[in-house]
């Protein structure tokens, strides 16, 4: 047992889950400090992935197009289980923001989604990179999803 400025702090193990969408690992605290920490109200068990990547100047528009083919497709499927969201800075970077249920995502398996990933490369300044994301605190950030 830990002590931190005298607050005992129990060991804690955490479980790692596989993301398909890149290699993101969800954390699950066991043992003494599971349950400990509340979910936020809403939140449900999946996994967020974050991709950040800058692209060439004379590239963003073609990207950004690209990725509003994405909305349209995702807007006429409407496949459960997925939640996704793009912004795009002024220096030209882009973040992608995804959540998904299950053991796989249907994000690649749209046709839209394909074109998109398979020129990415030549696009970039900065190839794109994919990070942990959790959730600290959210107040009506992103509220029901329109397509472009």
């Amino acid at each position: 047992m830990k002590t931190i400025r005298g607050v005992q702090r129990m060991p804690e193990k955490i479980r790692r889950a596989w993301n398909p969408l890149g290699g993101l690992q969800r954390l699950q605290t066991t043992g003494p400090a599971a349950g400990r920490f509340p979910r936020l109200r809403g939140e449900t068990s999946m996994k967020r992935t974050v991709v950040r990547y800058r692209t060439r100047p004379e590239m963003a528009a073609e990207n950004q197009r690209l990725i509003e083919n994405v909305f349209l497709e995702l807007g006429a499927r409407s496949p459960n289980g997925l939640r996704y969201a793009v912004l795009r800075l002024a220096d030209d970077t882009f973040l992608h923001v995804v959540e998904s249920e299950g053991e796989r995502s249907p994000l690649p398996d749209l046709e839209t989604f394909k074109v998109f990933t398979g020129t990415i490369r030549e696009r970039c300044l900065e190839a794109p990179q994919f990070s942990d994301a959790v959730i600290v605190g959210n107040y009506r950030m992103i509220g029901e999803g329109r397509t472009p």
